[in-house]
This record gives C-alpha cells, sequence and structure tokens, in this order.
C-alpha cells in the first residue's frame, strides 16, 4: 500500500479555552493547528497508514508550531512548502445547547491563497501516493487555490491515483466569485476524476444542485461521473448543538447502486463538532483501503467521528482498537476495566 496524500490549507484555529464561552467574551484562547486535510492526514497516520501533506505555510514560529503539531503524529510534511508570508486562521466559537457554533475565517491573503504552486512541486509530491484526498473547501479560498486544487486532481487522475473529495460547501469562503454556475462548474470538474465523494445533503445541494432522498442523489451523482465508485454520506439529526443522532451511509456501484446504512450513535454533551465530518472522511478513506467489506467500512467511519466528538480541537488521535472497542460495545461509553 502507498502514500495518502492529502491536498489544502494548514490553519491555525483560535477558540475560548473554556466550553460555552463567546469570543466576545474570553480573554483566554486554546490556539491549535486545524484544516480540514490535515485533520484526515493526522487521523490516517493515528490508524497506521502512511500519509503526507501537501500544503503551504508561513516559515515563521507559527509555521513551525504547525509543523511539530503534524509531524508528532507521524505525517510525512516534505511537502508543506514554508515561505514569507502569512498562515490562515479561523476563530471558532462552540456551539451549546440552542447557540449554534460559528466559524469567522480570516484566510484572504494567506500564502495558500495567493501562491500559484508550481507543477514540478505538484509532481513530485505525488510520487508514490495511491490516494489523494483533496477537499472541496480550497477551491472557495481564492482563484489561486482553485486552480491549485483543479491542477493537483487532474494530475493525480493522469497518474491513474484514486482520489475524494469532501465536498464541503463553505458559503462564507466563496468569495472569489458569486456565480453560482462558475462554482457548480469547479465542483464538477473537480468531481469529474473522483472515485469517491463523501458530503452531507445539504452539500450535494449547495455544491451540484441536486436535491432529494439520499438514493436519488447517489443516482444523479454516479450518472454524472462515471469515475465515481463510492458516494459517502453523514447524517446528522441535530436535537441541539450538544445532542445528536450520528450515522452515515456509503453508496457503491454493485450491479447497479448497493446503500449500506451504519449503525446509528446517540451523541450527548458534545465537546467539539468541528472537525468531526473530517474524521467521518478518515474512516471512510481508511476502510477503502482496508476492508473488502463495505459496511464494516462504513460503520467504521461514523464509530470514528462519533468518538472525535468527545475531544476538543480538530485532530482525532484515536486508533484502530478505540474505534473497534466502540462498534462492538454500541458506543455504551462504559468504563474499561
Amino acid at each position: 500500500m502507498g502514500t495518502i496524500c492529502t491536498f489544502g490549507e494548514i490553519l491555525l484555529r483560535i477558540a475560548p479555552e473554556k466550553s460555552g464561552e463567546k469570543i466576545n467574551q474570553t480573554d483566554i484562547f486554546r490556539i491549535t493547528a486545524a484544516g480540514s486535510e490535515a485533520n484526515v492526514a493526522v487521523a490516517l497516520s493515528n490508524l497506521g497508514k502512511s500519509t503526507r501533506c501537501i500544503s503551504i505555510i508561513s516559515n515563521d514560529i507559527i509555521g513551525d508550531k504547525i509543523m511539530r503539531k503534524i509531524r508528532e503524529s507521524k505525517v510525512d510534511v516534505d511537502y508543506i512548502a514554508q515561505k514569507s508570508g502569512s498562515t490562515g486562521i479561523f476563530w471558532n466559537e462552540n456551539g451549546l445547547s440552542v447557540r449554534a457554533s460559528d466559524v469567522i475565517y480570516d484566510r484572504a491573503h494567506s500564502l495558500f491563497a495567493e501562491t500559484l504552486l508550481d507543477k514540478a512541486f505538484i509532481e513530485k509530491a505525488l510520487e508514490g501516493a495511491t490516494w489523494l484526498h483533496a477537499s472541496c473547501i480550497s477551491p472557495a479560498v481564492s482563484k489561486i487555490a482553485c486552480d491549485n486544487t483543479i491542477a493537483i486532481v487532474e494530475m493525480a487522475a493522469a497518474k491513474g491515483i484514486a482520489i475524494s473529495t469532501d465536498l464541503n460547501f463553505r458559503k462564507k469562503l466563496w468569495k472569489w466569485t458569486k456565480s453560482a454556475d462558475e462554482i457548480k462548474a469547479v465542483y464538477e470538474k473537480i468531481a469529474s476524476v473522483c472515485t469517491c465523494i463523501i458530503g452531507n445533503e445539504s452539500d450535494y445541494q449547495d455544491s451540484f444542485g441536486i436535491s432529494g432522498e439520499y438514493d436519488y442523489i447517489a443516482k444523479q451523482i454516479f450518472d454524472r461521473f462515471p469515475n465515481v465508485k463510492y458516494i459517502a454520506a453523514s447524517n446528522r439529526e441535530a436535537f441541539s448543538a450538544s445532542d445528536v443522532d450520528w450515522s452515515g451511509r456509503l453508496f457503491t456501484r454493485e450491479n447497479g447502486i448497493k446503500e449500506y446504512l451504519s449503525n446509528k450513535y446517540i451523541l450527548t454533551s458534545i465537546c467539539d463538532r468541528v472537525g468531526t465530518g473530517d474524521s467521518f472522511a478518515s474512516g471512510i478513506i481508511y476502510g477503502l483501503n482496508t476492508f473488502e467489506d463495505k459496511q464494516k467500512t462504513v460503520n467504521f467511519a461514523v464509530a470514528l467521528s462519533a468518538l472525535n466528538h468527545t475531544t476538543i480541537g480538530d485532530f482525532s488521535y484515536f486508533t484502530i482498537d478505540d474505534v473497534e472497542k466502540t462498534i462492538n460495545s454500541g458506543g455504551n461509553g462504559r468504563i474499561l476495566r
């Protein structure tokens, strides 16, 4: 098995240290490394996979802090370029009970947003890769970031590398174009070379204009994009910001379309929802690269992401053993003695 590469912006996440505090209320903040694709690389590395981040960040103490944190999980950082400039930031305010979570982005003039990557750099970064994950957050950041994302997925496709994307529609980030048709064209260009597409119900509506039941969405995606072999969807039935029913499903092309529904977890007193969708994506990628059994894949992905709701911060530090214990127990949370 080769290396699983991820491409996307690595960020600093700044959030109130105490649960329940608002940004304009607190004076003490927790500052951590984050970013959708880095989250996936770290999660997969902690599950025992060989992973590599491809990105660009600042060559100052901030960039060094991020590099050190990613290295802790044994992710290959040789293709995280460091240059003079700024690293992207987002401020996160965790929701609680009836109050929704909120995210404020400061990414407009980061190195990732303003640096056109050299094709020779991308070529070397993809050496030895068998899978590339590039979420659709990156194209929203800037026109340059969009061009970089399209270049890397098209180069990976030409090399026969399997590609996954998480649709991750971020309305707050789409500023370089407000054209719904242009945004849809970007998503379609990326999806056309993908092996696996991941998203929730609203992502498919916002990205492709497809709405309806998941079986209808899956048929539409498979019909439009013949290279797509797998479609994964997380399902969050929210009762409040702190309490949800969490499940997922996986569709495959198997003598038509086959659907696999996961176990369901009742999640209460959630610590942190940010990054949990990335854990679901990580579990799907792990399963598709590990198990023949697609039911096992979606059960693994949902259990991993359920666990990530129980910790603060984007990165997932859970092991295979952690996930298997959760699956076997049904998530009852009993003390392990």
